[in-house]
């Protein structure tokens, strides 16, 4: 993600602001009333601007936010930026697999998700035609986690270590999950990302992995995510590598990437305080 100083970051903020309307607007700056201080601002890139300096983001977030809102927030924080819709309702454990749903869990995503759109905290981002749309955080939101979800590392999304498989080693993944060869390389790498996107199939392939590989997954297990973390390779032994780096679960960088399936289901009550 763009950090604020960027001139982008203020341009995509913008952006989004104008789809707000003059009410949602007016209702954001009544509820973020320091981005109105003297001197006042005279455009939306100054307003966008205000938005983003981390005071202003620290305020909204420890004096605006429902407990569901930082949970949502704090999830976002440790994927990928920017995460794909799809992949933050993983995290939160809510089922991704056809003909599965939790009614309740959406809802209470949608809501904590439009509260922190409303504030200017997070939004969305027009997807390539056929993709799920990207969510942006102002990265001063971000920031206020360390360590989100206790993690030392921010996640790594799946999507990063696939698009990096090229020849030898796409043809390895393809040929060790069992998956034709057909195709061009993009559409080989489309197969694989559908599995790696397939809980279930996931769920089967941990079911099978050695002891060593197991301990690069383990340490995620509790967090009810699908996504993958970038973890340190000392606690793994070769076999362990190994097993990961054939079904693409290593990435370009050597650093393992672990899926973990979802052990349960996100209603929208929180289950951690916030530490912002």
């Amino acid at each position: 993600m763009l950090s604020d100083s960027n001139p982008s970051a203020v341009d995509q903020l913008c952006d989004h602001l104008r789809t707000l309307g003059p009410h949602g607007l007016e209702q954001l700056l009544a509820e973020r009333r320091d981005a109105l201080t003297e001197p006042r601002p005279r455009t939306l890139s100054e307003i966008a601007e205000r938005l983003l300096r981390p005071g202003s983001v620290q305020r909204a977030a420890t004096q605006l936010l429902s407990l569901p809102c930082v949970e949502v927030a704090e999830a976002l924080a440790a994927l990928p930026a920017p995460c794909p819709r799809p992949l933050l309702a993983s995290m939160l454990g809510l089922p991704q697999e056809p003909g599965k749903s939790n009614d309740d869990g959406e809802a209470a995503l949608e809501r904590a998700l439009g509260r922190l759109s409303a504030l200017g905290l997070v939004w969305a981002r027009d997807a390539v035609p056929g993709e799920p749309s990207n969510l942006i955080m102002a990265e001063a939101l971000r920031e206020l986690w360390k360590e989100p979800l206790g993690l030392r590392n921010r996640l790594v999304g799946f999507e990063t270590v696939v698009e990096n498989l090229h020849g030898e080693g796409l043809a390895t993944a393809l040929d060790t999950l069992a998956l034709t060869d057909a195709g061009s390389e993009s559409e080989q790498r489309t197969m694989l990302l559908a599995h790696h996107r397939d809980g279930q199939r996931v769920r089967d392939l941990l079911t099978h992995a050695p002891a060593p590989a197991q301990e690069l997954l383990k340490h995620l297990r509790q967090y009810n995510s699908t996504t993958y973390s970038s973890i340190s390779m000392s606690s793994a032994g070769q076999e362990g590598q190994n097993w990961a780096a054939e079904r693409a679960l290593l990435s370009s960088k050597d650093r393992p990437v672990s899926p973990v399936p979802p052990a349960s289901s996100w209603s929208g009550r929180p289950s951690c305080q916030p530490r912002c």
